[in-house]
Parts: C-alpha cells; sequence; structure tokens
C-alpha cells in the first residue's frame, strides 16, 4: 500500500512539474505574442507617419522637404517599403522638375545687345539629388553670387532628380559642368569663374559647349553633381 501511494505521490510530482513548465512555456508564448504584437503596431504606425511624411513633402513642392524625408526613410522605414518610399519621393522630385521646365525667359528677346552684360540673362543652377545637402548649398550660394554682380533675370536653383540624370544627355554630366551655346562661350566663361570662386574649388568647372534642338537664347545652366561625399565650400 505504501509503494502504491509513493508511486502516486511521484506521479503528482510529476505532473505538477509538467503542469509548472506547460503553464510557464504558454505565458511565454502570450508575452511573446504581445511584444510581437506591439513591435508590429509600432512598425505599422511608424511607416504610416513617414507615409504621411512622403505626401506631404510631395504636395509642398519643396526639394529641401522630399530630401529631408528621405533621410528618415533610409534610417527608419521597413526594408520591405524603402524601395516604395524612396520611388515614390523621386517621383516627386520630377515633379518639381518638371514644373519648372518653363522655356527661359530670354528665348522672347530679339537684340543682341545684352549678350554682352549680365543684363536680363536667365540662369538654372542644378543640383543633383544624389549629391545631397551640400550640393543644394554651393547652388544657393552660386545663385547669391550671380545676382550679386548685377544678374536681372530669372536665376534658379534647381533640383535634378536622379532619374532625369540617368537619361539622355544629362547621363554624361561630370561633378562639376557648364552647358552653353555656340554664342554663349564668354558668359558661361564669366559663370564659371564666379561659381569656382563661390565654392573656392579651383578650375571645377567643365565648359560644354551645346546645340539642343530647340535653342535657348539668353540661357546658362549650371550643374552640380559631385559624390555625396564630398563637403561644400
Amino acid at each position: 500500500m505504501s509503494d502504491k501511494s509513493d508511486s502516486m505521490a511521484k506521479l503528482a510530482a510529476v505532473l505538477g512539474a509538467v503542469a509548472t513548465v506547460l503553464v510557464a512555456i504558454n505565458t511565454w508564448q502570450v508575452s511573446q505574442f504581445e511584444t510581437d504584437f506591439r513591435q508590429v503596431e509600432s512598425e505599422r504606425e511608424l511607416n504610416f507617419r513617414i507615409y504621411q511624411s512622403i505626401a506631404e513633402s510631395i504636395e509642398s513642392g519643396n526639394p529641401q522637404r522630399i530630401r529631408a524625408v528621405r533621410a528618415l526613410v533610409d534610417a527608419l522605414a521597413s526594408e520591405d517599403l524603402r524601395d516604395s518610399f524612396l520611388s515614390a519621393l523621386e517621383t516627386g522630385e520630377v515633379q518639381i522638375y518638371e514644373s519648372q521646365q518653363a522655356v527661359p525667359a530670354g528665348g522672347a528677346r530679339t537684340t543682341d545687345a545684352v549678350r554682352e552684360k549680365w543684363g536680363d540673362w536667365d540662369y538654372d543652377i542644378f543640383w543633383c539629388s544624389s549629391s545631397g545637402s551640400a550640393a543644394e548649398s554651393q547652388a544657393n550660394a552660386i545663385v547669391a553670387a550671380i545676382q550679386g554682380e548685377g544678374a536681372e533675370g530669372r536665376i534658379r536653383a534647381r533640383v535634378l532628380p536622379d532619374s532625369i540624370r540617368a537619361t539622355g544627355s544629362y547621363s554624361s554630366l561630370q561633378d562639376y559642368e557648364i552647358r552653353y551655346e555656340e554664342s554663349e562661350r564668354k558668359r558661361a566663361e564669366a559663370v564659371g569663374a564666379i561659381a569656382e570662386r563661390t565654392i573656392s574649388i579651383p578650375g571645377s568647372f567643365n565648359l560644354r559647349e551645346i546645340a539642343p534642338l530647340k535653342p535657348t537664347p539668353w540661357y546658362i545652366s549650371v550643374f552640380i553633381c559631385p559624390e555625396a561625399t564630398e563637403t561644400a565650400a
């Protein structure tokens, strides 16, 4: 009788231990589920907020805001959504670029008298999106420097999206380049001198004569597209 009681006691102890283990496992599983659920909810909330930031930056038409959100996406977006988010931001930059593609104001002029002076020449100072804030700062500084010379035309710093740079004639862009038409060499040289002085990199700008299908008189385009690791002056 005693042996049977001992066996029953041992069995009860084993069953109790098993029950304790099962309870512990179940408790851990519930806790792990709650932790995973909170993590999923947190990631979902973060991605939604990033999405809102992307939509607002694109709607603003401001390349600076788009660049800031791009950094946010690179740092925080979940891996499965990052490429889609970056693609949306690229689309926003292209929209900005295309909205500014009006014919240069100087295209309507008929006199050559303005060619020898700053006068009403138009200048687009492009900065490549992939070159980041350093390139944008250089572009803005060059705009200010040209305006400081008394230029009165349309002078703009403009983003050049990566997808645009990769196509057509832009694909051959050098780090720093000025493009001009045949009769505009002197003005391109003058702009180049100011640009190099402004960013403190002598000899950095390559002058490239072009012959576009649709000429744009009294218009010079400057490109700031160094590697992103380079530092602006």
